[in-house]
């Protein structure tokens, strides 16, 4: 049988022109300013809270700043909420409070209705997030009816430990990728005759297609290529297949020369999420109901009267820091410890490190040039992240897993002292 390995590519190879497609793209965006995004060039491109809630806040707020009263209200209310608009007749907060202490994103009330949206981007879910919002908006609404919204990039379904006894009657689930792009798309059209906030929402509208991997006329022309050539098509079917088990092989490479450099530093390291890193790599892309919270672990010493531990985890983006455990290694909730620590040592810069059970919590040592290492967009997007990309070369692999080292013994450095003291 003939060696294929290193035939060199020519034009009639489909990846060789689908690349050479994807390289047209980019310049002719480019040439138009798209890539031009100042959600992307001020790296807020994912920030739940100070990008998404407050831009979208901004349009569904009758008083906004965008001078169009309730047209953007309106068009949310009727396209992505798909319920009969009452002009006129809507409250709209955002970060709701409510008993329990939690923040519904987005609560819009009218005489007849009470909604509420909650919204994920990166963050996961919290243990009964949506009951105890279902439960605070029926205690609200008296007589109205409820609505429960759940807005993620793609309309996926939230944790069981979220929903607790709440049915798929009880909420429903809306999309960036198609309810808030479509959206979008009417306050555009709505907005014309306002250069400045147009451009706004145009650049808001590219953020999320660049986010759910939306690029219309690249997609459409390489629709068409494989449409019309069974070849081509053959060959991307079979690339399809292909395409989730090379993700969990870059993953569970990624994990495995993570383990083996900390293992060289004596640590004694545990997987969780899973039976082995081949086992969490692989139900993280083809279990939907697979733990997203998965990754390594092990001792660094004790305070007070609990042991603490380094936890390397991933859900969206792998994140990493100091987590107080169980005699078991299982991490548990102490926020007097919490307190005691985290003021002590340097703030983390990951979502996690606002909750009580991390002491600190970190993406990436800023003070040097680590690279983020973002999973979950692993394929969302055309222009994917170089990291990812990097995780097919074996020594960029080891370069990269040498940098989360290095900030893992700073951080342990520094409890080491705080406990001394």
């Amino acid at each position: 049988m003939q060696n294929n390995a290193n035939r060199p590519i020519n034009e009639t190879n489909l990846l060789h022109r689908t690349h050479l497609l994807l390289e047209q793209h980019r310049a002719f965006s480019n040439q138009q300013g798209e890539r031009f995004n100042i959600f992307s060039i001020l790296k807020m491109e994912r920030k739940e809270v100070e990008t998404h809630s407050r831009f979208i806040y901004e349009l569904l707020n009758p008083h906004g700043r965008h001078g169009m009263g309730t047209t953007f209200l309106e068009l949310f209310i009727t396209d992505v909420l798909s319920l009969d608009n009452q002009r006129g007749k809507y409250t709209v907060k955002r970060e709701d409070g409510t008993d329990e202490g939690r923040r519904i994103d987005f609560t819009i009330e009218s005489a007849d209705s009470m909604i509420g949206i909650e919204m994920k981007i990166d963050a996961a879910d919290q243990h009964n997030q949506l009951y105890d919002y279902f439960l605070e908006l029926k205690k609200r609404a008296t007589n109205k009816e409820v609505r429960l919204y759940y807005l993620t990039l793609f309309g996926t379904q939230p944790s069981t430990g979220s929903l607790n006894s709440l049915t798929d009657k009880q909420y429903e689930l809306i999309a960036f990728s198609s309810h808030i792009v479509d959206w979008l798309t009417a306050c555009i059209k709505e907005a014309a005759m306002k250069p400045v906030l147009r451009e706004a929402l145009v650049q808001y509208k590219l953020l999320i297609e660049k986010l759910t991997g939306q690029r219309q006329e690249f997609k459409m022309e390489l629709a068409k290529q494989l449409a019309s050539n069974p070849n081509d098509l053959q060959a991307a079917l079979a690339i399809e297949h292909a395409i989730v088990k090379s993700k969990i092989m870059l993953q569970e490479r990624f994990w495995t020369t993570l383990k083996q450099a900390l293992e060289s530093q004596e640590k004694i390291v545990a997987v969780y999420g899973g039976k082995s890193i081949k086992n969490i790599s692989k139900n993280y892309y083809q279990n939907s109901k697979g733990n997203k919270n998965i990754g390594l672990k092990y001792p660094i010493g004790q305070y007070a009267d609990m042991n603490v531990y380094m936890y390397i985890n991933l859900y969206s983006w792998v994140h990493y820091g100091l987590r107080v455990c169980d005699e078991h290694g299982n991490a548990v909730s102490r926020r007097d410890i919490k307190n005691d620590i985290a003021p002590l040592l340097p703030t983390g810069n990951a979502v996690n490190s606002k909750k009580d059970d991390w002491v600190t919590c970190y993406y990436n040592d800023e003070q040097t040039t680590q690279p983020i290492v973002k999973f979950a967009e692993f394929g969302d997007s055309f222009d994917t992240d170089p990291v990812l990309l990097s995780l097919t070369n074996e020594n960029e692999v080891q370069k990269l897993t040498e940098s989360i080292v290095c900030h893992l013994l700073k951080i342990e450095e520094q409890f080491s002292k705080l406990q001394k003291n």
